[in-house]
């Protein structure tokens, strides 16, 4: 009869201690609500979606420097997906240009080139851009964080993001006429 009720402390013991740490892997796995409160800002989404906060970017520019989305908060940000290779790109980079020199100081507007993967070399993509006089920021996404973040499948993409961090457009496609590229700016300022 001792033996009988140690055993069953024993299988007592077991089941609550397997309660208790079933329920803290559930808790810690999300399947079980548990309160958490914080006055922090909303966290970026890692995925772009119209509507929602924009997807972090934090890539470095021509010169090796990094440069991060944020950073531009309380600025409108046209972000535009480009390519050496990409024809229609090349078509829209002088409006782009236009543009940035026309807003970057009355209505603080940032234009920022994401040069996605391909085989031009520095020398290829200096020469692009020198060409087309672009002189607004330009960043590399060599290994695709930002392509895959903002769901590039196509080129060019422009996204256009207002000053809140909020995407208001992503279009895909494109050349973009300046009176499209006019309304989707009138969008974000």
């Amino acid at each position: 009869m001792i033996q009988l009720n140690w055993n069953r402390r024993k299988l007592f013991s077991v089941l609550m201690l397997s309660i208790i740490v079933l329920g803290v892997v559930l808790v810690v796995s999300g399947v079980l609500p548990f309160p958490v409160t914080s006055q922090s800002a909303p966290s970026r989404p890692n995925v772009a979606k119209i509507g929602a906060l924009a997807p972090e970017i934090a890539l470095k520019d021509l010169s090796g420097n990094t440069m991060r989305l944020s950073d531009l908060q309380g600025k409108p940000v046209h972000v535009t997906f480009w390519a050496t290779w990409c024809a229609p790109c090349r078509a829209e980079m002088p409006i782009f240009e236009k543009k940035y020199q026309q807003y970057k100081d009355s209505k603080n507007l940032v234009v920022l080139g994401v040069r996605i993967q391909d085989d031009a070399g520095p020398d290829v993509v200096t020469k692009f851009l020198r060409e087309l006089g672009v002189t607004f920021p330009i960043v590399n996404d060599i290994d695709g964080v930002a392509t895959n973040a903002y769901r590039i499948r196509g080129l060019p993409t422009n996204v256009f993001i207002d000053r809140n961090g909020v995407i208001q457009d992503m279009i895909l496609g494109g050349p973009l006429t300046e009176e499209y590229i006019e309304r989707e700016l009138e969008k974000i300022f």
